[in-house]
C-alpha cells in the first residue's frame, strides 16, 4: 500500500469527520460506492482528480491540501479558523489575497465563510470597496492580454458580484485545468449575456486582445466550466 495514499486518506477523513458527514454522505455526494470512499481513507485506491475537487468542495478544504498534505491558500491546518481573523479596523471586508493567476482556479475550494486574510502582509492588497463576495488580486505576469493588462499591474476580483456585459472576468475550464493549471484559467470579456432553449445561462466570452482567440459560449450551469470572479480593480505598474 502507497505511503502516499494512506497520508491522504487519512486527510480526507479527518475533513470528513470534522464535517460529521458519514462515508455514506460523501459517497451520495460524489455519485459512488460506499466501498469506493472507504478505499480512499484506507490508502488503497487513490480519488481522480475531478471526485476530489468535488470532495475538496463538499469538507470545505484545499485541493492541494487533501491532495498532496500542502495547502496553497489556507492555513497550515488546512481550514481557517474563525478565531484567526482579524477585524483589522473596519479593514477586513477590503482586503485581498495576493493569488498567483494560476491559483484563481482553485478560490471555489476555499472554506466560503471565511473570506478574508487573517493578517495583513506583502500578500494583501488593500481596496477601495468592500466585496460583494471574496476579494483576490493577481499581477499580470504574461503578455498575452496586453496592450489593456501589461506584466506588473495588479487586477482585483471580487467572486460575488453580478456580471455585465463590458466586463472583464476570470474564466475557468475546469476540463484544461484538471490537465494543466497553467492553461486552465483566462481572462476574458463578457460581450454577450443570454439564455439557451434550457433556460441556461450562456456568457458570450472575447479575448481581451480581441484577434487570436475565437469568442466562446460558456454556459454557467454546467458543472465545471464557471466564471471564478469580476475585475473590480486594475492598478496599471507606472515602469521607472
Amino acid at each position: 500500500m502507497d505511503r502516499q495514499y494512506r497520508a491522504m486518506g487519512e486527510r480526507i477523513r479527518q475533513a470528513r469527520r470534522s464535517k460529521n458527514l458519514t462515508q455514506q454522505d460523501v459517497a451520495d455526494a460524489l455519485n459512488v460506492s460506499v466501498q469506493s470512499v472507504s478505499q480512499w481513507e484506507t490508502g488503497r485506491t487513490r480519488a481522480e482528480p475531478d471526485r476530489l475537487l468535488t470532495l475538496a468542495k463538499l469538507i470545505d478544504s484545499d485541493w492541494e491540501f487533501l491532495a498532496d498534505g500542502k495547502p496553497s491558500l489556507v492555513s497550515s491546518s488546512g481550514l481557517m479558523a474563525a478565531s484567526e481573523l482579524n477585524v483589522l479596523n473596519g479593514y477586513a471586508e477590503r482586503l485581498a489575497r495576493l493569488v498567483t493567476f494560476q491559483d484563481l482556479g482553485e478560490l471555489d475550494l476555499l472554506p466560503v465563510q471565511h473570506p478574508y486574510p487573517n493578517a495583513v502582509d506583502d500578500n494583501t492588497i488593500v481596496v477601495r470597496y468592500a466585496g460583494s463576495g471574496r476579494l483576490f488580486a493577481f499581477e499580470v505576469t504574461e503578455d498575452d492580454n496586453e496592450p489593456l493588462f501589461k506584466i506588473g499591474d495588479l487586477v482585483v476580483i471580487d467572486t460575488g458580484i453580478s456580471i455585465r456585459v463590458g466586463d472583464y472576468v476570470v474564466a475557468l475550464e475546469m476540463e484544461e485545468y484538471l490537465k494543466n493549471r497553467n492553461t486552465g484559467v483566462f481572462l476574458r470579456q463578457v460581450r454577450g449575456i443570454k439564455l439557451d432553449l434550457e433556460d441556461k445561462t450562456l456568457i458570450e466570452l472575447h479575448a481581451v486582445d480581441d484577434f487570436n482567440h475565437k469568442p466562446k459560449l460558456m454556459k454557467l450551469d454546467a458543472d465545471y466550466d464557471r466564471i471564478i470572479g469580476t475585475v473590480v480593480e486594475h492598478r496599471k505598474l507606472r515602469r521607472r
